[in-house]
């Protein structure tokens, strides 16, 4: 396959109520992108266990890909499909390895911390006694730390003032656990909170756990009709002690955007960058997994100046992951089509005020994570469920799991840009 990309360029003007006229090459890459395999499909072939092939996240480490899948949600398709291995993808021999089998349902998130691939014990299948921590130093040899207190969920985790945060859910709530020493050992906060802690994001500085977020109107009728008072957002203080913030609501973190009244929101995939916090707003959707409904900029959360800001995206598209690569941030769109395939595209800024749109390209089904790695992006096609109780055969994409490869280097000094520009 040739590694000369034709560039189809060509500018697309279009004036609206919230941006001025746009102007934008857009580069159409579907002929040379490469297939590399479906890595998971020895662990889940066929019917239901399609839907465990879903690639939640992949990360680049150590001159190598890393790869999650698996399904933690109690319903279906697929569900509790653990033990789930973590995959590696080797440029170098074009071959897919296992390189640890985890004791989750899930693999949800990759993190590096500290020069170490982090893994959050997402479900597992042991007593709630423990939660895990999966670290490795060379993404071949893998520790496993059954150490987190009570952590049924651990969903996310973030390196905070030389500490290593992580949130929870357990038997009792929403819970946040703190290690001074990489997960050997937690001190563990636990919030009078129905729930788990699904984002740690820090904005201007401070850190905030993040719950699931219900409609303000609806959240003060439950709490009239129970007398519970729900909490959940928390604020990280200097002494070491969170507070709650009643004052961020779901129309603080979500702004601008006709939400489902009906439906719990949460944060996702939060990524610190020039002191401010961008991340997905999502619906809590099959138990615990998401669908994605706007990607948001926050620059400070501070009591005295909440300032959050919607990126205006193109219609009928949406954001389902996002990385931060050598001082750019990357977004991942989805963009479903009438016949049934997907517009995907990536999107890069350096100052999350101006946006290139790299490329696009048709799939025959989503794409739900995406990584950069020596250059090349990855790739991992999915699947989504509408109704987890009431699915058919035909919503399970047979090539979920497949994963592809596009050279990026011709990409990678693409000049001028477009702005994607935020509502006021």
């Amino acid at each position: 396959m040739s590694k000369k990309i034709f560039l189809i360029v060509f500018c697309l003007f279009f004036l609206t109520d919230l941006s001025p006229a746009i102007c934008h090459a857009r580069n159409k890459v579907d002929a040379f992108l490469e297939y590399l395999g479906n890595p998971y499909l020895k662990y889940y072939p066929n019917n239901n266990k399609i839907y465990a092939r879903n690639v939640w996240d992949m990360v680049g480490f150590r001159g190598k890909l890393y790869l999650g899948a698996g399904n933690s949600s109690n319903y279906g398709p697929s569900p509790n499909a653990g033990p789930v291995p973590i995959i590696a993808y080797a440029p170098s021999t074009n071959s897919f390895t296992t390189v640890f089998v985890t004791s989750e349902e899930q693999v949800d998130a990759f993190y590096v911390i500290e020069n170490q691939l982090l893994v959050p014990g997402h479900d597992p299948r042991e007593s709630w006694e423990y939660g895990n921590l999966y670290l490795s130093t060379d993404g071949v040899n893998w520790q496993k730390k059954r150490t987190i207190p009570n952590a049924v969920h651990t969903y996310c985790l973030c390196f905070y003032d030389n500490k290593l945060f992580a949130g929870l859910g357990t038997p009792k709530g929403a819970s946040v656990a703190v290690s001074e020493n990489m997960g050997d050992s937690w001190q563990t906060s636990l919030f009078q909170q129905i729930g788990r802690f699904y984002d740690l994001p820090v904005v201007a500085g401070r850190l905030y756990a993040v719950g699931a977020i219900q409609d303000n109107a609806a959240r003060l009728a439950f709490e009239a009709q129970t007398g519970r008072q729900i909490d959940e957002i928390f604020e990280y203080g200097e002494k070491g002690i969170f507070s709650t913030r009643r004052d961020i609501t779901s129309r603080e973190l979500f702004p601008d955007t006709a939400l489902a009244k009906n439906r719990v929101y949460k944060i996702i995939k939060s990524i610190t960058f020039k002191n401010k916090a961008i991340y997905l707003g999502c619906y809590i959707h099959n138990d615990h997994q998401y669908i994605p409904f706007g990607l948001y900029i926050a620059d400070s959360l501070s009591p005295q100046h909440i300032a959050v800001q919607k990126i205006i995206l193109p219609d009928n598209t949406l954001p389902w992951d996002t990385f931060l690569s050598q001082g750019y941030i990357y977004v991942l769109l989805n963009r479903p089509l009438p016949d049934g395939t997907t517009e995907v595209s990536v999107l890069r800024s350096n100052d999350l005020k101006r946006w290139n749109e790299l490329f696009y390209f048709s799939a025959p089904t989503m794409v739900r994570s995406f990584a950069l790695l020596k250059g090349f992006f990855y790739f991992s096609l999915g699947c989504e469920v509408a109704d987890p109780s009431s699915w058919k055969p035909e919503d399970l994409s047979p090539e979920t799991g497949e994963i592809f490869r596009l050279d990026g280097h011709p990409f990678s000094n693409i000049p001028g840009g477009f702005q994607v520009d935020s509502a006021k």
